[in-house]
């Protein structure tokens, strides 16, 4: 093995999107980053009660740092109506990505509608938003980013994914050659199995994009709750081999990209990974 491995203990569970539906009639117009009143009457509304409250809102997804927002990507938000029209709302543009919807109120009172989320978050914090009701009355929300920490898999008709709750590299010398060593690991959302990754990239401090086979560079594993390999693959195995594959890598930013396929050790006999990927943010 190019690496000893110890089990992660913490993992993630990947979060499930809630389905809303649109409580008052509604046009889409395109999406726009501002407020501007569609043609014909324009609605009066706001987003704060008589207390001087701000009523209710939810934000809807999973958010990551460097993927684009996608429709499970949205703001549920409660107006009060006070005068019938249409309407275009939006959010400043924070972090790289903004909530926009357009349409018209045909009830006045309360009634919620729901901004999409348009743009690529840029850094994994916590974002807060500023959006205002056409009686200039601000509220703020919070969306939290996250890195796009995630690893998958499949073999045969099995799929397996999760988080990647390890990610680092780090120089040493094997036999006198100097090496960047890169690790990877998570578990599944059960906690009960690990997924691990492991490279030697020759030089110090360098994480080369290109293709690594596993009976020279690379390591692919895949253990049990009691640490015992389910699928491995690495140098000692050499009657399989699995390609890891490094596609992007942002010294930067630091966040790595990478694709494995190819044939592992099984407790019955070489199987068959296909369709692996894996994002992470090296620590």
């Amino acid at each position: 093995m190019l690496l000893s491995m110890n089990r992660v203990v913490g993992y993630l569970i990947p979060g499930f999107f809630l389905a809303a539906l649109l409580v008052s009639c509604a046009k889409e117009y395109s999406n726009e980053n501002g407020k501007v009143s569609l043609p014909g009457t324009t609605a009066v509304f706001s987003l704060k009660n008589n207390s001087g409250n701000c009523e209710f809102s939810l934000v809807h997804g999973t958010y990551f740092a460097g993927v684009a927002t996608k429709d499970s990507n949205f703001l549920e938000l409660a107006v009060i109506v006070t005068t019938i029209g249409s309407y275009r709302l939006s959010s400043d543009t924070q972090n790289g990505f903004f909530f926009s919807d357009s349409g018209s109120f045909n009830n006045t009172g309360l009634t919620r509608i729901f901004l999409k989320a348009s743009g690529t978050p840029i850094l994994p914090l916590n974002t807060t938003f500023s959006i205002t009701g056409s009686d200039s009355a601000t509220c703020t929300f919070t969306v939290n980013v996250t890195d796009n920490n995630t690893w998958q898999f499949n073999q045969g008709m099995n799929f397996y994914h999760g988080f990647v709750d390890t990610a680092y590299a780090y120089d040493t010398t094997i036999a006198s050659v100097p090496f960047t060593i890169l690790y990877l690991a998570g578990t599944v959302p059960t906690g009960d199995s690990l997924f691990t990754i492991g490279l030697a990239f020759p030089g110090i401090g360098n994480i080369s994009p290109g293709t690594y086979s596993s009976h020279t560079n690379a390591q692919f594993a895949f253990f049990d709750a009691n640490s015992s390999f389910i699928f491995e693959a690495d140098p000692t195995t050499t009657t399989v081999e699995t390609s890891v594959t490094i596609v992007s890598y942002d010294a930067t930013t630091k966040m790595l990209a990478g694709q494995f396929s190819g044939n592992a050790k099984g407790s019955s006999g070489p199987v068959n990974i296909s369709g692996g990927k894996f994002n992470a943010r090296l620590k």
